[in-house]
C-alpha cells in the first residue's frame, strides 16, 4: 500500500493526524459555522460543528489518534472559550476526513447527511 501523502500543514504522530501552526487559530463562538473542524488545545481531538443555534454549536468529536472513538458533541456560547479551541483551515478539513474515512463524520458527508461548507 503506498504512503498517504499529507498537504502542507498536516503531521502524522502517535498514529493520528496533527494540524501544524499557521493552519489553526482561535476563533469566536459566534464566528463558528457548520462544516468548521476545531480542535482542543488541551486533548488530542477534533470537533467537527454539524449545525448551531443561537447560544450552541453542536457536531462530532473524535481522537487523533484513537480512530473509532467517535461521538455526538455540544457546547453552549457560555462555556465556550477561543483559548480553548482553533479552528482548523477549511482546505485541511476533506483531507483530514478523508484520513478517518471509518468514521461516522465521512460517512455523513457522503451520504448527503451534512455537508462542508
Amino acid at each position: 500500500m503506498a504512503e498517504l501523502i499529507l498537504p502542507k500543514g498536516l503531521k502524522k504522530e502517535y498514529g493520528g493526524l496533527f494540524v501544524q501552526n499557521g493552519y489553526r487559530a482561535s476563533i469566536e463562538f459566534d464566528a463558528i459555522l457548520p462544516g468548521d473542524l476545531l480542535t482542543s488545545r488541551s486533548r488530542p481531538s477534533f470537533y467537527f460543528v454539524n449545525g448551531r443555534g443561537r447560544d450552541q454549536i453542536f457536531g462530532w468529536h473524535f481522537s487523533m489518534v484513537d480512530r473509532s472513538s467517535w461521538g455526538g458533541w455540544g457546547i453552549d456560547g457560555k462555556d465556550y472559550s477561543p483559548r480553548n479551541f482553533d479552528r482548523i483551515a477549511p482546505t485541511l478539513v476533506i483531507p483530514i476526513l478523508e484520513y478517518y474515512r471509518h468514521s461516522l463524520a465521512l460517512h455523513n458527508l457522503q451520504e448527503g447527511l451534512c455537508k462542508v461548507i
